[in-house]
């Protein structure tokens, strides 16, 4: 048999389960956001420092992504080279 006070606690449990997920899923995003600065901006950065054009960074961020997993380094040698070979 229900009763109000059962109601109730079920009712402040569901709240705090939502409560609860609400924080996973923002502490997820932020993960996310974290990696994203951590491992994507810090390449595009030294892809713009070499003087690539934001279109062809976003092209090869769309056909390639897997370049992005280079080190840093290794992507500006690699770049560098590229581009003294006249490609751009």
């Amino acid at each position: 048999m229900w009763t109000w006070n059962s109601l109730k606690s079920q009712f402040l449990y569901a709240v705090l389960l939502e409560a609860l997920y609400n924080i996973y899923i923002s502490c997820l995003w932020l993960w996310f956001l974290l990696l994203l600065h951590l491992f994507l901006f810090h390449r595009i950065y030294v892809l713009r420092g070499i003087g690539d054009p934001e279109s062809n960074i976003l092209m090869l961020l769309n056909r390639h992504p897997r370049i992005f997993l280079y080190n840093p380094v290794q992507l500006k040698e690699i770049a560098e080279e590229v581009k003294g070979m006249g490609i751009n």
